[in-house]
């Protein structure tokens, strides 16, 4: 049985596209452990829309 909602999935590229990051800040952050966690698929790694929305929570800077 399939569920009703339907994941959303990003690639790499979709999410450094959303968030405005260039492919080598996303590698400077994945050698440093702070991009979030990807599913593999294959050779292909995807991010759950879910976790983007939590890193960028956890991320957000506040200015006063």
């Amino acid at each position: 049985m399939v569920a009703d909602t339907q994941i959303q999935l990003l690639t790499v590229a979709d999410f450094c596209q959303t968030v405005g990051i260039s492919r080598s800040t996303w590698q400077n952050l994945k050698r440093d452990g702070k991009t979030p966690p990807t599913i593999e698929i294959g050779k292909t790694h995807r991010i759950r829309w879910e976790t983007v929305q939590a890193w960028l929570a956890e991320n957000e800077k506040r200015i006063n």
